[in-house]
């Protein structure tokens, strides 16, 4: 059996992209598993994509997880303290206080199917996605923060391989997601 890229136990021979530009503010619309077949399809909606980029109004991305060996999901809970910003706080002291607030919150465990039939009553928001990849086929990790109204959570999937697609059967990868998101903030740095 060859070694899995795992977020638990990254390597530092990881190759780790960023998938924030493509995904970020996106949602996850559905997410579907089969034990049996070990896969994970995650159905993806980015607006921001699909009207910078002239794409159908219906256009959805598809990342399709094979061979998944691990799905994790966290949740967030917010500490019940007080939490007030003063008006006069300067940015980095606001950042500063933010931080600390983060870290009075509590990691628990969730059940992955509990939190998959969930999402059928509503969507998921994406606020950031990370992509570790092994060395020679050693399997990617995904990593994604995502919020549900107000409750945050993060999904860690670990597979044999990813496939991105596009729901109107374009010829597409992953390469081709990655400069959707790139040539777009780019656009917006620029103006």
């Amino acid at each position: 059996m060859r070694p899995r890229v795992d977020w638990i136990q990254l390597t530092e021979s990881a190759e780790i992209t960023s998938l924030w530009d493509t995904l970020h503010d996106g949602e996850i619309r559905a997410i579907t598993s089969d034990l049996h077949a070990r896969t994970v399809r995650l159905e993806c909606e980015v607006d921001y994509l699909r009207s910078f980029h002239n794409l159908p109004e219906d256009l959805t991305f598809t990342l399709q997880l094979e061979e998944v060996t691990t799905v994790r999901v966290t949740k967030w809970t917010v500490w019940p303290g007080e939490f007030v910003v003063p008006k006069e706080t300067s940015r980095p002291e606001e950042e500063s206080l933010i931080a600390e607030y983060h870290a009075k919150w509590r990691e628990e465990s969730e059940s992955w199917n509990a939190f998959e039939s969930a999402i059928t009553s509503g969507i998921l928001e994406i606020t950031d996605a990370t992509l570790a990849t092994g060395k020679d086929g050693g399997g990617v990790a995904l990593k994604l923060e995502v919020m549900r109204g107000s409750s945050f959570h993060e999904l860690f999937l670990s597979a044999g391989r990813l496939e991105v697609t596009r729901s109107d059967r374009c010829p597409f990868d992953l390469a081709a997601f990655l400069q959707l998101g790139h040539a777009y903030w780019e656009a917006f740095a620029n103006r």
